[in-house]
C-alpha cells in the first residue's frame, strides 16, 4: 500500500507556504471564482463554506482587496 507522504507527492525541497499565505492563496482562488462576490448563493463565503462576515475579518486582517476580483 502507498504511504500517505507518497501519495501526497511533496517533497522537501517544495518551499512552505506560511499559513496566512496559503490561506490568502485560497481565499483569492474563491473570490476569483465568485468574481469578487462575498455574500449569496454564488459568493465567495459560500464556496468556501464560512459566514460571509467571517470572510470579511478573514480579508481584512489578511490586507485582500474583494474589489481586485470583481470585473469592470
Amino acid at each position: 500500500a502507498e504511504s500517505r507522504q507518497e501519495s501526497a507527492k511533496v517533497s522537501d525541497s517544495d518551499p512552505l507556504l506560511t499559513l496566512d499565505d496559503a490561506v490568502r492563496k485560497h481565499i483569492e482562488r474563491a473570490l476569483l471564482k465568485a468574481r469578487g462576490q462575498i455574500e449569496g448563493r454564488r459568493g465567495a463565503a459560500k464556496l468556501l463554506n464560512i459566514n460571509p462576515h467571517t470572510l470579511r475579518a478573514k480579508m481584512r486582517k489578511l490586507g485582500i482587496e474583494w474589489s481586485a476580483f470583481r470585473e469592470p
